[in-house]
């Protein structure tokens, strides 16, 4: 790398400042890694930001005496230290980096990443010669075997939600060379909220079709409840839930889905009862909820997304434009 060349510290000093990244990056009190980009100016740069630790995997010979600073053995793809809230890495640091190398380091930062953690990494990808219609998944360049961007993003990144920050300026046509950020994919949620007797189970029946492991029932989850806590085995369930849940009649159920609606807290303590429910391992999983209160449905929206779930509403009443989501 030369001084014309923009350096990873270049964008920390202005993580917040960049398209699409105005919510993710604030570092202060983070447990911040620099996987190897052998950038001198990173260790001051990120405690500037208010880094509470900052991790230095493969920094070669150089030494901190600061407290905040810890050197931690290994390469990028192989280093041991979990917890960590963002980790930044440069490819260009590593000339024989690979497809290979790239899905060993994804798989090991995904280890090593606190819940809400995430990568920012510089990456070069090569692209495909025009005019053809078959390719190889990866490329040769100038700069060494590359993979292609259909391979990268299709294939490479299946398990991470890719936002580009930056295109940076190359000097080989045949590479791509960006910014990006990198997040845990986690399952989309498709929400389904519309009173009872309104479809809900006939469309839950048409998605089942699709897989049938991908929807989750609001009326089985009520059932599920009731039956814990008729057998005396509800006991790990929150009280403000046993007290509401009422004795399965469709008129306790209604009225069990009308207090979740009128209170913030119980709908809360439902929303934690039901989350680990979900399969994770889907790409897609629907839900149907027996609610259509505007701030309510704000209410589920935010709670997932905060939990980084992807998330689609789909209502039966027309008070979508009154949602700010």
């Amino acid at each position: 790398m030369n001084d014309n060349v923009c350096m990873m510290s270049d964008y920390v000093r202005n993580l917040t400042k960049l398209t699409n990244n105005a919510l993710e990056g604030n570092l202060k009190d983070c447990c911040v890694a620099d996987l190897g980009s052998q950038d001198p100016a990173m260790a001051q740069v990120v405690l500037d930001s208010g880094a509470s630790h900052f991790i230095l995997v493969d920094s070669g010979s150089d030494t901190y005496d600061n407290p905040k600073i810890q050197q931690v053995d290994g390469k990028p793809w192989n280093f041991r230290y979990t917890g960590i809230d963002v980790a930044f890495f440069d490819s260009r640091s590593y000339k024989d980096f690979n497809s290979n190398r790239f899905q060993e380091l994804l798989n090991n930062v995904l280890c090593n990443l606190s819940p809400k953690g995430m990568l920012f990494a510089i990456i070069e990808t090569g692209n495909k010669i025009p005019g053809k219609d078959v390719s190889n998944p990866i490329i040769q360049t100038p700069i060494g075997p590359l993979p292609s961007n259909e391979y990268f993003f299709g294939d490479l990144c299946k398990n991470w939600a890719v936002r580009f920050l930056d295109w940076l300026p190359s000097n080989e046509p045949t590479v791509t060379t960006r910014l990006m950020r990198f997040t845990p994919k986690k399952t989309t949620l498709l929400l389904i909220f519309a009173r009872s007797q309104s479809g809900k189970t006939s469309l839950a029946r048409s998605l089942l079709q699709l897989d049938p492991y991908i929807h989750l029932s609001n009326d089985y989850i009520y059932n599920e409840i009731l039956q814990l806590v008729k057998s005396g085995k509800g006991k790990n369930l929150p009280p403000e839930i046993v007290e509401k849940i009422g004795d399965g009649s469709g008129v306790a159920c209604m009225n069990f889905n009308r207090a979740l609606e009128s209170d913030s807290a119980l709908l809360n303590q439902y929303l934690l009862l039901i989350e680990p429910l979900i399969p994770l391992n889907k790409d897609i999983v629907s839900m149907d909820l027996d609610l259509v209160d505007p701030e309510k449905v704000k209410f589920i929206v935010n709670y997932f997304s905060l939990r980084n779930f992807s998330v689609w509403i789909v209502m039966r009443d027309k008070i979508l434009d009154q949602l700010i989501v």
